[in-house]
């Protein structure tokens, strides 16, 4: 693991880079919920979330996802997972929560469509404070070592530092 010191003040060129690689989601305030959105610049961020709607998982395992198509001269494959998925403001617990899933459809016989969407998907993590409604530091979930590709740490001054695991 890598790490690197970012100054907050390019944030938004970051952003930039990071979108150049794939289509970017993070958490956005909706009324009085958050969920992870299509981020088309910095300001749509809001970091400040408890929790979202739906979780990282929508991105690996889609309520519907179509993977073949039939008509009379026979059948296609037309599973659309090649796109890369960047979703950025994910906490711990939902990165353990993507762990448990690799080892579910990863691990003795391989699910193609999800290997294929987690080949794709670039996890971005965030540290979060913890509300009397988490269970992360009863379940052990509330740190994370690995299952991230970046993980900037808020030093609450004007940089972060940068945890990386991917050579991406």
């Amino acid at each position: 693991m890598k790490t690197y010191k970012m100054e907050k003040r390019v944030f938004p060129d970051f952003i930039n880079i990071i979108k150049s690689k794939g289509k970017l989601f993070g958490p956005v305030k909706q009324k009085s919920k958050y969920s992870f959105e299509e981020i088309n610049n910095s300001s749509e961020l809001d970091f400040d979330y408890h929790r979202t709607i739906l979780g990282i998982k929508k991105f690996l395992t889609p309520p519907r996802y179509k993977t073949m198509q039939f008509n009379k001269e026979g059948s296609e494959d037309i599973f659309d997972g090649d796109e890369t998925n960047i979703v950025m403001g994910v906490h711990p617990c939902d990165i353990h929560s993507v762990k448990i899933l690799d080892r579910l459809f990863m691990a003795n016989i391989k699910d193609p469509y999800y290997s294929k969407k987690r080949a794709n998907l670039i996890i971005i993590g965030h540290s979060c404070l913890p509300d009397d409604k988490c269970l992360c530091q009863s379940t052990g979930t509330d740190m994370v070592e690995d299952g991230f590709d970046l993980f900037p740490i808020n030093t609450f001054y004007d940089q972060h530092i940068t945890r990386c695991i991917s050579d991406d």
